[in-house]
């Protein structure tokens, strides 16, 4: 059965939770077998809503990085999606380009942390700034690289938190958000980040220290 369901995984184009669990319900079914896929507990607060929805869209979106990054979502999918008809009542689709913190304010408006107002006036002028202003709202901390422990440091970083990692004089050049967090190690936080090592441009999950390259200047994070 495992054969017969990662081959039909496979000729996806993309490979998603839900067309993981939908190949392995049919081949279950075709086997005559019990159907495996227990429906999860609703998620009860903001945050968990949050994850909830990025984790559901795992292996979605196409990150838009540079040199589109630069252009500040002048290519990307996104400012067509905020300026079009009602938005919340269109999502956009699972081929959608998007920039890497494009995706975190989609999330957060889906599960109603932003509204459509808000987004659109992160978007109104100078769009990195305005995000930036946005995300750090309601306040904002700086974990600086001191040269010696390399961010492998003690944190208070919880779920659902937004992670932005700066490595040039940009406000930030990365944005993810803490999935599982850990106090103890920044490094070892698992993060849904769009564009990682493992999933490459892609909605994923990771551990943050795979996206700590050589020249971050500090890690900024912020509740949403």
């Amino acid at each position: 059965m495992l054969a017969a369901s990662i081959t039909a995984i496979n000729l996806h184009a993309r490979i998603t939770r839900a067309v993981v669990t939908n190949e392995l319900s049919q081949a279950e079914a075709v086997l005559g077998m019990v159907n495996t896929d227990h429906p999860r507990p609703a998620p009860a607060t903001q945050v968990e809503r949050l994850i909830d929805w990025l984790e559901a869209h795992r292996g979605d979106s196409t990150w838009q990085g540079e040199p589109e990054q630069n252009q500040l979502g002048g290519i990307s999918d996104y400012q067509a999606w905020l300026t079009g008809p009602p938005p919340l009542a269109n999502p956009p689709g699972p081929d959608t380009r998007l920039i890497c913190w494009e995706v975190v304010l989609l999330a957060a408006a889906s599960v109603g942390i932003y509204s459509v107002a808000q987004l659109r006036t992160a978007y109104a002028g100078n769009k990195l700034a305005g995000t930036f202003a946005l995300f750090s709202s309601h306040g904002r901390t700086d974990i600086q690289n001191d040269g010696r422990s390399d961010f492998a440091v003690a944190n208070q970083i919880q779920a659902g938190d937004a992670i932005m990692i700066k490595s040039t004089a940009a406000d930030f050049d990365h944005v993810v958000v803490a999935a599982r967090p850990d106090q103890a190690n920044l490094r070892n936080i698992e993060v849904l980040s769009l564009w990682n090592r493992g999933t490459g441009g892609v909605l994923g999950k990771t551990l943050l220290d795979n996206l700590i390259i050589d020249e971050v200047q500090a890690i900024r994070h912020a509740r949403l």
